[in-house]
């Protein structure tokens, strides 16, 4: 849930299916929005985690965006191409 003090935006399209937080390198707090990629991407499927703001205190995030989660990237989903065939690029 956002409330009406957080950023409007579309993750290709679509309203993003949660919200997490993790500790910016510059200090404070990222947030994003995460998604799926859509069909013709080929990353079709796979978890899409977009930027979506930056805060400089955990309130701050609580406030705009209180049902976002504390997230790190090695909790993430991993995207791969595994699923796309084994031929060079030309």
């Amino acid at each position: 849930m956002i409330n009406n003090k957080a950023k409007t935006k579309l993750i290709y399209g679509q309203e993003p299916s949660h919200f997490t937080y993790e500790v910016s390198e510059r200090g404070g707090f990222n947030v994003y929005g995460w998604g799926i990629y859509p069909s013709y991407s080929v990353l079709a499927g796979q978890d899409c985690k977009t930027f979506f703001d930056y805060f400089k205190t955990i309130e701050e995030v609580s406030e705009h965006y209180p049902d976002a989660t504390s997230s790190h990237k090695l909790l993430e989903p991993q995207n791969t191409f595994d699923h796309l065939p084994n031929t060079q690029d030309f």
